[in-house]
């Protein structure tokens, strides 16, 4: 789907309403970082509307959050909704997972929630995402289950309905569902970009799950 200013304006007014679920993959990527890194680099891949740098930021007061979207207009709605003057901390990126424009080595945790299901090239994606983390560093990753049942699904998308998601932000969301992969596939493709599984969370057959993976050192 391609992303116009409307549509961009309709997901992060739907999405903040749920500020629980931004709180929470905060709270792991805390946890993830290593103590004695003071100033850690991480790096929000498919970023959205941004709401998850505002609750890193909350936790992490010294991070430097680098925001990276394939959508101009998502991009542009993060910075107008999660901009503050005293504390900037909306770094836009306009590029997509098969090509960084970062260095190798350089970011400590990376972050991704519900991309996956957009990546044209995943085998490709998680090399280049190997290669941008830092030997040792960590790759968050939330991910739409393949295994969710549809009848469920079907319940998720009268829900949104309900509370006035509008129709972009429903066909965006079952779209990705889609194209969603189920746990092993995923931990396969991990593995075999140079990926370590540290840990995983998630039900077989519930709407999400979530992989912790640390790059191989050298």
């Amino acid at each position: 789907m391609k992303i116009n200013d409307n549509i961009a304006k309709e997901f992060t007014k739907y999405m903040i309403k749920y500020p629980d679920l931004y709180k929470n993959l905060a709270y792991t990527i805390y946890k993830e970082i290593e103590q004695d890194i003071k100033n850690p680099i991480i790096l929000d891949l498919g970023s959205g509307p941004g709401l998850i740098n505002k609750e890193i930021k909350n936790l992490l007061p010294d991070s430097v959050i680098l925001s990276l979207d394939e959508s101009i207009k998502m991009l542009k709605n993060a910075e107008k909704y999660q901009y503050n003057p005293n504390n900037k901390f909306i770094n836009s990126i306009l590029s997509i997972a098969e090509n960084l424009p970062l260095k190798s080595d350089s970011i400590d945790i990376l972050v991704s929630r519900f991309s996956l299901s957009y990546w044209k090239n995943p085998k490709k994606a998680i090399l280049e995402i190997n290669r941008v983390i830092k030997p040792g560093g960590k790759f968050v990753l939330e991910i739409l289950n393949k295994k969710f049942p549809k009848w469920k699904l079907f319940l998720i998308k009268i829900h949104m309905y309900i509370n006035f998601a509008g129709s972009n932000v429903v066909k965006y969301h079952i779209d990705a569902y889609n194209n969603a992969y189920n746990i092993d596939q995923v931990i396969l493709l991990l593995k075999s970009g140079g990926f370590n599984i540290s840990r995983r969370k998630g039900y077989p057959k519930g709407w999400k799950y979530k992989i912790i993976a640390t790059k191989t050192k050298t």
